[in-house]
C-alpha cells in the first residue's frame, strides 16, 4: 500500500501574512464601527438607525468572517482534515448568518420608511454577491456527499485519495468463502468496478469415480 502524500511545507512568510490579514480585517470592522457610532448616529433596530446594521453586518460576514474561512487550508494545512473542514463550515456559517441579518435590516428598513428596494446598481451586485454565496455552500455540500450512487466507506475514502486497495491474500483463505466473496465485490463495488478480481483460493476436492470405475473395482473384489 502506497503511503499517503504528506502537505506541503507552509512558506515561511505565510505567519505574517495571515496577521497582516487579521489585523487589516480588525481595522476594516473597526473603522466601519467608529464611522457608524460617531458620524452615523450609532446603530439600532427599531429607529431610523436601523439602516446602520445593513454595512457592518456586511462587512463582518462577507469580508471578515468569508475571508478567515478560506484561510483556513492554508493556516491548518498540517492539522487533521474533518478539523480544518469543520472550522470552515462554521466560519461560512457565521457569516451567512450576519449576512442575512444585514440584509434583513436594510430591506426593513424601506419597507418602515417607504422607499423602493433594488433601486441602485449597488443593490443588484449586493443581492448577486449573496445569492452567489449562497448557491457555492450548496454545491459544496452536495459534492462533501459524494456522487450519487457512489458507495461511502473507508475503502471507497481511500480510494478517492489515491491508495490502491490489495486484500491480504491469506487471510482471504482463512476466511470462510461466502466472506472472501463479500469482500472481494465490495472491493469492486467501492472501485467501480474497476478493481482486478482476486483468484479465490478453494479446499482441495476429491474426483467423484465413475460408475465404469465403481463397476470394475466391485467386479475385481468379486473375485
Amino acid at each position: 500500500m502506497e503511503s499517503p502524500a504528506r502537505p506541503a511545507p507552509a512558506p515561511a512568510a505565510l505567519l505574517y501574512y495571515v496577521a497582516f490579514s487579521q489585523l487589516l480585517g480588525l481595522a476594516v470592522v473597526a473603522m466601519t464601527g467608529t464611522w457608524l457610532g460617531v458620524y452615523r448616529g450609532g446603530i439600532a433596530w427599531e429607529s431610523a438607525l436601523q439602516f446602520n446594521v445593513h454595512p457592518l453586518c456586511m462587512i463582518i460576514g462577507l469580508v471578515f468572517l468569508q475571508g478567515d474561512a478560506l484561510l483556513v487550508y492554508r493556516v491548518f494545512r498540517n492539522e487533521a482534515k474533518r478539523t480544518t473542514k469543520i472550522l470552515h463550515g462554521l466560519l461560512h456559517v457565521f457569516a451567512f448568518v450576519i449576512a442575512l441579518v444585514g440584509l434583513v435590516a436594510v430591506f426593513d428598513y424601506h419597507r418602515k420608511e417607504g422607499y423602493a428596494d433594488l433601486y441602485s446598481l449597488h443593490s443588484w451586485c449586493g443581492i448577486l454577491v449573496f445569492v452567489l454565496f449562497f448557491v457555492q455552500d450548496q454545491i459544496q455540500q452536495v459534492r462533501a456527499r459524494g456522487r450519487p450512487g457512489q458507495r461511502a466507506g473507508p475503502a471507497a475514502g481511500r480510494l478517492r485519495r489515491g491508495r490502491a486497495l490489495h486484500p491480504d491474500p491469506r487471510r482471504l483463505e482463512a476466511a470462510p468463502p461466502g466472506g472472501r466473496a463479500s469482500a472481494l465485490h465490495g472491493l469492486q463495488d467501492a472501485d467501480g468496478g474497476r478493481q482486478p478480481q482476486l483468484p479465490v483460493t478453494r479446499a482441495p476436492c476429491h474426483p467423484v469415480p465413475s460408475r465404469e470405475a465403481v463397476s470394475a473395482v466391485s467386479g475385481s473384489r468379486q473375485k
